[in-house]
């Protein structure tokens, strides 16, 4: 029965297309036979609120470590993922990407290189128990010196605070 009471996003009518519907029934109709389609206008001030959400999520989850938000965590660490698995060690290194280089225009950068090359490499490391162990072996003072610079910048808050 629970089953039957779980829905997917799309099967929800938003407040939005409702009142759509109660303003241009013709515009509902043009979108269900062509689909919703928007103007380069539309796509732009769209795309430039999609930003600013996520600077206003990064900023809330830099700001209050704590805080919880309806945003789902970024998870990829994939790397340390076919190395360490869900571990302490995984967690740390995030928290290292979240709230040392994430804020950092160079931090950014990394991350982006990172993200593009990682997946394949962690597929290659974790195929193989050798290859993992020595990926290990070097993760550990990553991990180490990320720990202390993480838990460095959370003395630092508190301090100031």
């Amino acid at each position: 029965m629970h089953q039957d009471r779980q829905r997917s996003h799309e099967e929800f009518t938003g407040a939005s297309e409702l009142a759509e519907m109660g303003v241009c029934e013709q515009r509902v109709a043009l979108t269900a036979r062509l689909g919703k389609r928007r103007s380069g206008q539309q796509q732009a001030s769209a795309d430039m609120g999609t930003e600013r959400h996520q600077a206003f999520h990064r900023a809330a989850i830099l700001g209050q470590p704590g805080v919880s938000t309806s945003e789902p965590a970024d998870k990829r660490c994939f790397i340390a993922t076919a190395v360490f698995g869900e571990s302490p060690q995984t967690v740390t290194l995030r928290r290292f990407r979240d709230r040392v280089l994430l804020p950092l225009p160079a931090g950014r950068y990394l991350i982006r290189v990172y993200y593009r090359w990682s997946p394949a490499l962690a597929d290659f490391i974790g195929a193989n128990q050798r290859r993992k162990w020595l990926a290990a072996e070097l993760l550990w003072p990553v991990v180490w010196l990320a720990g202390r610079l993480v838990n460095r910048d959370r003395h630092d808050e508190e301090e100031s605070a």
